[in-house]
């Protein structure tokens, strides 16, 4: 949980913002702005929201996702909620690790990828046969009536 002032500065941080971007509460509080943490991607839709919700009208997403970076340089998908302090012109906002999740979800759309490319391979091979045998019942069917014949 984090308090953000309309400049983008972190007022206050929770301990577990000190695990989640590796810098301590000292470091953060009143010092570094929430875009250092930010993924250069998504940078500029967050701060079109973070103006956008200090409008009396305005119409800003009040959870999301974006990418993180941590102290450490390393990327996390987290889950966003943020909303004005009534009265107030700052922001409190929870972060949520999601990078777990985000990984398993690939994984599972990785996975399934392959199943339907299986279960392709494996319909492809079983009509392939169905035609053979229908070929080879053919051929066995001319075949007695040409002994028949003789």
């Amino acid at each position: 949980m984090i308090i953000i002032e309309e400049d983008t500065t972190i007022s206050l941080a929770n301990n577990q913002m000190e695990i989640l971007t590796g810098y301590s509460k000292q470091e953060i509080e009143g010092k570094m702005s929430w875009t250092k943490f930010v993924y250069k991607e998504d940078l500029e839709k967050m701060k079109k929201y973070h103006n956008e919700r200090r409008k009396p009208k305005g119409n800003a997403h009040k959870q999301y996702e974006f990418r993180f970076i941590d102290k450490n340089k390393k990327i996390k998908n987290i889950f966003l909620t943020v909303n004005i302090i009534p009265g107030t012109k700052k922001s409190l906002a929870s972060l949520m690790d999601i990078t777990e999740r985000k990984q398993i979800e690939q994984e599972i759309k990785k996975r399934n990828e392959e199943l339907e490319k299986f279960n392709k391979f494996v319909v492809g091979r079983e009509l392939k046969m169905v035609k053979l045998k229908k070929k080879i019942k053919e051929l066995e069917i001319m075949f007695r009536k040409k002994e028949e014949k003789k």
